[in-house]
């Protein structure tokens, strides 16, 4: 189905539906304009705290790979060269309250001065603390899940892939939203939606900022979707939009999971683009989304008593 009308018109009076004849910006540009976006957000977080107020809220500071990483609560999106602990602050507040859970969001390192795998390495790191360390918080380290939307997305599906491959945290369930998984720009959903929010020629100079050394462009913890092997990872909820150049590399991901005897579940929301579960004031579908995420998470964490 076309994008929401609804949805079309507030991404048009944004300059979100991009012409492909639009000749990309340069890389420092790019990186100034995203930038720019997560200064918008420190007003949002100041709304989110009034309207989703939670028990507690800490900022901590915990050991890194390299120095010291600032924590607050969740893996954030900004396709991986923005966004900080604002961008997702309404989100962390939202889980929190209505999962029921503790909430960690983490401030990890960003390039183009810390590319591919400083932030990854920081968000393993926070990981495997917080599980060594789940008692001081009255929590269960068996009871410990992953998510993130976006670049978020990615870096939960990687840190999933690394807590197995090293022997870390035993994660109970991944939860990836509209997750950017590979760098396949010759798919269906790229064919039938690139400038819808995400124009392919800057998401490329994107990807060389987070990944600037080309054979890494492959590594399974770059584009896990790439992974040899995906059995023995936690169960999973992905939620696709049908508008969203990314949809098929998170919808490949589900079924290769399924493949792998991983419990996965897939759910494809139709007529929206990516990032749509922020557009709460737009569509109805936002909420349905965010619900079936809830329920996703509550259920995971019933499982293991």
């Amino acid at each position: 189905m076309p994008l929401d009308p609804r949805i079309r018109t507030f991404l048009e009076q944004a300059g979100l539906l991009i012409p492909l004849s639009r000749a990309p910006r340069a890389p420092e540009v790019l990186l100034e304009y995203m930038r720019a976006n997560d200064e918008k957000a420190k007003m949002a977080a100041a709304q989110a705290a009034a309207a989703l107020p939670v028990a507690r809220v800490e900022d901590r500071t915990i050991p890194g790979p390299a120095g010291a990483v600032s924590v607050l609560l969740y893996l954030h999106g900004g396709g991986w060269i923005s966004g900080n602990l604002d961008t997702e602050d309404s989100g962390c507040r939202y889980f929190c309250r209505e999962v029921g859970c503790l909430v960690l969001s983490v401030e990890y390192r960003l390039p183009p001065d810390h590319p591919f795998p400083a932030g990854l390495e920081d968000c393993y790191a926070v990981a495997c603390w917080l599980a060594g360390q789940a008692a001081q918080f009255g929590s269960d380290p068996a009871h410990l899940a992953v998510c993130g939307a976006s670049g978020g997305g990615n870096f939960a599906a990687a840190i999933a892939l690394m807590c197995r491959d090293r022997g870390g945290p035993s994660l109970c369930f991944q939860l990836l939203v509209v997750p950017v998984l590979d760098f396949d720009l010759a798919t269906p959903s790229w064919q039938d939606y690139d400038g819808c929010m995400i124009y392919s020629q800057e998401f490329l100079l994107v990807r060389n900022l987070y990944i600037p050394n080309v054979g890494d462009h492959i590594h399974p913890y770059a584009a896990p979707l790439l992974a040899p092997d995906l059995r023995g990872l936690p169960s999973t909820l992905i939620i696709t939009a049908e508008c969203d150049p990314h949809r098929d590399s998170g919808e490949r991901y589900g079924m290769r999971l399924q493949d792998a005897g991983v419990s996965t579940r897939v759910s494809r929301y139709d007529g929206v683009p990516h990032g749509f579960m922020g557009m709460r004031a737009l569509t109805p579908l936002a909420e349905q989304a965010l619900g079936e995420a809830v329920a996703a998470l509550r259920g995971a964490f019933a499982e293991r008593g």
